[in-house]
């Protein structure tokens, strides 16, 4: 923000939340693949 002039923009604030989640289904999918399962998403 400072060095580059930028405008600061809020995320929000389950900005993080979201991005971890994303990050935690990644993991899982390819440990799970690493074990021979395929993940199949359900709907809720």
């Amino acid at each position: 923000v400072i060095k580059n002039g930028a405008e600061f923009r809020d995320l929000g604030e389950d900005y993080l939340a979201q991005r971890n989640k994303s990050q935690k289904i990644s993991h899982l999918r390819k440990q799970a693949k690493s074990l021979g399962y395929n993940l199949v998403p359900q709907a809720i």
